[in-house]
C-alpha cells in the first residue's frame, strides 16, 4: 500500500482482533489518524510512553482487513509483529472505503492530513436523522445547508423551518456550487400574525401542499423569524413553535398517506431541518407547546423514518435538545464549555469528546463527524471543511475516481 507520511512505527506483541501497539519514533499529531499496517487499516486510540524501556508507542483499534481477494472484511485475527505502519493516505482510504460520484455519496470534507473526501450516505444521514452542533461561529447553518442542497441534489425535498431568518441567504450563495437553479428554491417569510390562530393554519397547509404536491421537488425555506414582531419575545417563541408543530404535524399527516397510498417505504423522500432545536425541541420543556412539539417530533424520528420522513437538528449543544429524538449521525463543531464534554463523554464517549475538543474554527474549519452516515459508524471522523468557494472543486473531484 502507498502511504502519504512514513510514520516509523512497527507493530509488537501482544496485539488481538480488536487492539494493536506499535512502537513509534515521531512527534507527529497522531491522534485519531487513520494508519496502514500490512492489509490491516486502523485508527490511533491512545498515545502513550513505556518509562520501563523508554519508549513511546500507539493503541490502534483494528478497523477492517482486505483479504487475498482484495475484498474488505471485518478483522477477525491479529495482526502479525513487526508491520510496518504508515499513516493512511487518500489511496489508502478508498482502498478500503471506495467513494461513489456525488450525489450518490455526499461529501463535507476531507480526513484530517489527507485529500480523501468522506463519503457521507446521505440515505442514513436524512432517514436515520442527524444533528448538526457546534459553537456560535463555527459555521453549523453553513454546514447544514450543505446537506439540506447535497440531500436536494439527490433527490430529497427539503423543508426548513428557519428562525434566524438567515437560511435564504445561506442557501442561496451554496446553491450554484451545486448547479442547484435558483428558481428551486423558495422562501416564504411569515408575517407576524397575532393571536390568528385559523390563518397560522392556514399558512402552514398552504406552504405545505404547494411545496410537497406529487413530483414536487422544491426546496422549502419557511422563515418563522418574524422580522416585523412587536410584542414580547415569549410571545413571539409561541408563534413560531406552533408554526413548527402545524408543518410537521401535517408533514407526518402527508407521509403516511403516501404510504398507504404506495406501500413504499422511503418514498416520501422528505428531509425536515430545524433550526436553533432548543427552543422547540428542548431537553427540558418550560411550557406545554415544546412538550407536545418534542413528542411530536420525537415520534416522527422514531416512526416515520421509514415512510421517507427525515431530520436534521441544529444547536449549539447536544445537551439541550431531547433524548427522545431518535438521531444515529452527528456533525460537531468545537465546544469548550465543561457541562458540554461531560454530557458527550458519559452519552458518547471519551474518543469523541476528546476528537470535538480538537476542533477549530480557523480558516479550513474543522468538524467530526459520527454515526451511521459515516463509513465505520463507532468512531470519530476529523474532517477539515473547505470554504464555499471550493466545495465544486470537492465534489469533482469524487467524480473522477475510478471505482
Amino acid at each position: 500500500m502507498s502511504s502519504e507520511t512514513e510514520l516509523a512505527a512497527v507493530t509488537e506483541s501482544p496485539s488481538s482482533v480488536n487492539r494493536t501497539i506499535a512502537i513509534v519514533k515521531t512527534n507527529k499529531d497522531l491522534l485519531h489518524r487513520f494508519v496502514s499496517y500490512g492489509e490491516f487499516l486502523g485508527i490511533i486510540v491512545d498515545v502513550f510512553y513505556d518509562l520501563g524501556h523508554s519508549r513511546k508507542r500507539i493503541a490502534i483499534k483494528n478497523l477492517v482487513k482486505r483479504n487475498s481477494s482484495e475484498t474488505v472484511e471485518p478483522v477477525r485475527d491479529a495482526p502479525s509483529p513487526d508491520l510496518n505502519v504508515n499513516l493512511a493516505s487518500a489511496v489508502d482510504l478508498r482502498k478500503f472505503f471506495p467513494t461513489k460520484p456525488f450525489p450518490n455519496h455526499g461529501y463535507i470534507g476531507t480526513v484530517r492530513g489527507t485529500d480523501y473526501p468522506v463519503p457521507i450516505d446521505l440515505e442514513k444521514l436524512c432517514y436515520r436523522n442527524a444533528a448538526v452542533l457546534a459553537g456560535t461561529g463555527h459555521g453549523k447553518s453553513t454546514l447544514a445547508a450543505l446537506l439540506a442542497c447535497e440531500l436536494y441534489a439527490s433527490g430529497k425535498r427539503i423543508v426548513v423551518i428557519d428562525p434566524t431568518g438567515e437560511w435564504k441567504r445561506i442557501v442561496r450563495q451554496l446553491a450554484p456550487s451545486l448547479s442547484i437553479p435558483e428558481g428551486s428554491i423558495k422562501c416564504d417569510v411569515i408575517p407576524p400574525i397575532g393571536d390568528n390562530d385559523t390563518l397560522l393554519y392556514e399558512t402552514s397547509r398552504r406552504i405545505l401542499i404547494a411545496a410537497l404536491r406529487p413530483n414536487s421537488d422544491l426546496f422549502e425555506i419557511v422563515d418563522v423569524s418574524f422580522p416585523d414582531w412587536i410584542g414580547s419575545i415569549l410571545a413571539k417563541k409561541k408563534k413560531q413553535r406552533m408554526m413548527a408543530w402545524r408543518i410537521e404535524e401535517d408533514l407526518i399527516s402527508q407521509a403516511s398517506s403516501h404510504f398507504a397510498e404506495t406501500e413504499k417505504t422511503y418514498d416520501f423522500k422528505t428531509c425536515v431541518i430545524l433550526e436553533e432545536a432548543h427552543d422547540f425541541v428542548p431537553a427540558k420543556p418550560m411550557h406545554d407547546d415544546q412538550e407536545a412539539l418534542t413528542e411530536t417530533f420525537a415520534v416522527a424520528t422514531k416512526e416515520f423514518r421509514k415512510h421517507g420522513l427525515g431530520h436534521i437538528f441544529i444547536d449549539q449543544s447536544l445537551r439541550t435538545i431531547s433524548p427522545e429524538l431518535q438521531i444515529q449521525t452527528f456533525l460537531f463543531g468545537s465546544t469548550n464549555a465543561p457541562a458540554d464534554l461531560l454530557f458527550l463523554r458519559k452519552q458518547l464517549g471519551e474518543d469523541i469528546a476528546s476528537a470535538i475538543q480538537r476542533t477549530s474554527a480557523t480558516l479550513t474549519r474543522t468538524w467530526v463527524a459520527f454515526g451511521e452516515a459515516t463509513p465505520v459508524p463507532n468512531i470519530p471522523w476529523e474532517l477539515e471543511m473547505p470554504n464555499s468557494s471550493r466545495i465544486p472543486e470537492l465534489l469533482k473531484t469524487t467524480s473522477q475516481v475510478t471505482q
